[in-house]
């Protein structure tokens, strides 16, 4: 089938790669920031919250993201502490508070991006038979074999 639609299908999988590389990107950009967050035990001491009942604590601060999916918590002032946040943890956060670089227009750009790179094969390899399928599609019409 080379040269056919079908046959352009490879371009899927990078196409795929690409679309979650860049979701995963455009995740690790965006902070929240206030954030409260449930921490337990040694994480409770680094974010200097204090405990309550069972050894947990709430901390309030920046939260932000790795492109791995780690989450890190700077508490509100102490700007050199990152503690690392587990994923079991819960997290709090009003209206407004998650940010992203270059605002409405980074964020749309960021939603809109990894839907272009996910088509875009798919739209290459039809336009690359849009000749074929046209004459094909004016044989139909008028009766041909």
């Amino acid at each position: 089938m080379k040269g056919s639609f079908f046959g352009s299908w490879w371009y899927i999988g990078p196409a795929l790669l690409a679309y979650y590389a860049i979701v995963r990107l455009a995740f690790s950009l965006q902070t929240i920031d206030p954030a409260h967050v449930v921490l337990e035990g040694v994480s409770c001491d680094a974010a200097a919250a204090k405990r309550v009942d069972g050894g947990y604590c709430n901390a309030i601060g920046k939260l932000s993201y790795s492109v791995v999916g780690t989450r890190w918590l700077t508490p509100e002032g102490r700007p050199d502490v990152r503690v690392q946040v587990p994923k079991e943890s819960g997290i709090a956060f009003g209206a407004g508070a998650e940010h992203f670089p270059g605002g409405s227009v980074g964020m749309a750009v960021a939603l809109i991006l990894p839907f272009v790179f996910l088509f875009a094969p798919a739209a290459y390899a039809l336009l690359r038979q849009m000749e074929d399928i046209g004459r094909r599609w004016r044989a139909l019409l008028d009766g041909e074999r």
